[in-house]
């Protein structure tokens, strides 16, 4: 939820709770209570709130809503929050990645505030390439699932251009590209990425692949334009007898993040076996 920029809140609906004061704590010889004070150590005595909620509320900055019977303000505060927010940048400057727990702490000097912000993170080390070798087995496997892939997003439209001997796929694909890009110390902003489309069969065969990288060197201004419009890249694809569903994949080769969509061709291949019975 961290990496994803994500602030829980917890609401506990198990409402109010109460502590028993013991007056029915009775001797049963003389009827007589035996607590010398029905409120001693009230407080350490009240039901104690769900660990596991107040650690997802601290952790990534949300609240913790318990002991209470208004479920809705929980719910309403967080709506009001998510309206106004700030993004600061961190940047570590420790060689230690053995995965330990490194808190965050934000302070303000305006009186009166509550500053809601992810506690720290987990200094784990970066993630490892996969191999060239299992990349089509790893890219083959997005394709094939049911389920999107939405670390990195991106969006597909399509449309098909016919002559008298093809019919090809025109894809248009438009991503963000700000989690693709790092920055460099001389100012620029570099990424390695690619986008994979893949032809499917019914039974999610591949009939296609076609691949296009991109290897990016940006300058500041460069990098401020891609950051507002966001990057356009666009393929041409020989459209595959069978194919029944094109996966376009958003590869980052750095990471390993990847983002996919599928898209159904039902509607184009009556084009495409038209022009075969044509011919």
């Amino acid at each position: 939820m961290n990496g994803a920029g994500i602030a829980i809140y917890t609401v506990d609906a198990s409402g109010l709770q109460a502590a028993d004061l013991d007056f029915r704590d009775t001797s049963p010889l003389t009827g007589i209570t035996t607590s010398t004070d029905p409120v001693d150590n009230l407080l350490a005595r009240m039901p104690e709130p769900n660990p596991a909620l107040l650690e997802l509320a601290s952790r990534t900055g949300g609240r913790a809503f318990f002991n209470r019977n208004d479920l809705e303000t929980g719910i309403r505060r967080a709506e009001d929050d998510s309206r106004f927010s700030y993004i600061l940048n961190y940047y570590p400057d420790h060689k230690a990645w053995k995965g330990e727990w490194r808190k965050i702490q934000i302070r303000v000097s305006r009186p009166g505030v509550t500053v809601l912000a992810r506690g720290g993170y987990f200094a784990l080390p970066g993630p490892r390439p996969i191999p060239p070798k299992n990349r089509f087995e790893f890219l083959s496997q997005i394709a094939a699932s049911p389920l999107e892939s939405a670390q990195l997003p991106l969006s597909v439209h399509i449309a098909t251009l016919s002559n008298e001997k093809t019919t090809d796929i025109e894809a248009n694909v438009h991503l963000e590209a700000q989690r693709l890009l790092t920055q460099q110390d001389n100012g620029r902003w570099t990424g390695r990425f690619e986008v994979v489309f893949l032809q499917l069969s019914d039974k999610n065969k591949i009939l296609d692949v076609t691949q296009k990288a991109v290897e990016a060197d940006l300058d500041a201004r460069e990098y401020g334009t891609v950051s507002q419009k966001g990057w356009d890249l666009s393929a041409v694809l020989n459209f595959m007898h069978g194919a029944a569903e094109l996966c376009v994949i958003l590869h980052d080769k750095s990471s390993d993040a990847v983002g996919s969509v599928h898209v159904p061709l039902v509607r184009y291949s009556a084009l495409l076996a038209g022009r075969s019975s044509h011919r």
